[in-house]
């Protein structure tokens, strides 16, 4: 099972809104868990159980807190520019 760690959001309704959706449209959601994560410091916590990151910025020294299983980190505001 995948552990995906959302960085998306602060709001508890709005991540509700928004997990329910991505469920909504996956084939297998079984294969996956899920992990909110609404704050930087909650990275901190979970980046060593993680597979995969979905967040909108990461701070350099997040990498050296996390383990050889996180394989993917995926930028929100990848190609944005400011």
């Amino acid at each position: 099972m995948l552990q995906i760690g959302l960085h998306i959001t602060k709001n508890q309704d709005k991540y509700n809104k928004l997990f329910k959706l991505l469920i909504s449209n996956l084939d297998a959601p079984k294969q996956f868990n899920f992990i909110n994560i609404p704050t930087d410091k909650e990275i901190v916590k979970y980046i060593k159980q993680l597979d995969i990151l979905h967040c909108y910025k990461i701070e350099n020294n997040f990498f050296y807190q996390a383990s050889d299983k996180l394989k993917w980190i995926q930028l929100g505001a990848a190609g944005v520019e400011h």
